[in-house]
């Protein structure tokens, strides 16, 4: 029961640790295009909390809107799920 318990928590930590790289990955995006998260959330009719949600683990990211961002920032949906450098469309 006890290893169990574990592993369902380190489960939960990598959960946690891969959107908060979705949401540093989206960070690096505002950063270099020099533009907000609530302008990002205007232009594309996504919520503006949403992107703060990601960042507190209060929400998972789904694909539909990683696919929105991805698009909107001219970068392919693998962007945001890996470590690598920047993939463009």
């Amino acid at each position: 029961m006890k290893a169990r318990l574990q592993h369902e928590r380190l489960i939960d930590f990598h959960e946690e640790r891969r959107q908060y790289k979705i949401y540093e990955r989206f960070a690096e995006l505002l950063a270099e295009k020099g533009i907000t998260a609530y302008r990002v959330a205007k232009d594309t009719g996504l919520s503006s909390t949403l992107f703060s949600e990601w960042k507190s683990g209060k929400s998972n990211p789904k694909a539909d809107k990683l696919l929105k961002l991805a698009k909107y920032f001219g970068v392919t949906i693998e962007y945001f799920l890996s470590s690598e450098g920047k993939v463009t469309a």
